[in-house]
């Protein structure tokens, strides 16, 4: 999967999660990546650190942690990181 799909899918997660603010903002990094890779990159690594980044998230629907979801937005997240970084 390349870099602009795993962010399009972590989008998605994101907002299936009802985190739309996260998920507009990766979803519009996700279309800026063939054009602005390293703006990109550079946006991407400040979301990764401190209270309240993607670190922290977990899915939720209806109350209810969605588990395979959730794994499946860890292994992006860390596919991503590896990346980028």
């Amino acid at each position: 999967m390349l870099v602009k799909e795993k962010l399009e899918r972590f989008a998605y997660l994101l907002e299936l999660g009802g985190y739309l603010d996260w998920s507009e903002k990766i979803g519009d990094l996700a279309k800026r990546y063939e054009y602005e890779p390293e703006y990109v990159r550079r946006t991407l690594l400040n979301l990764y650190g401190g209270m309240g980044s993607l670190n922290d998230l977990l899915i939720y629907r209806n109350g209810q942690i969605l588990i395979t979801e959730t794994e499946e937005f860890g292994q992006l997240r860390v596919d991503i990181f590896n990346v980028i970084s």
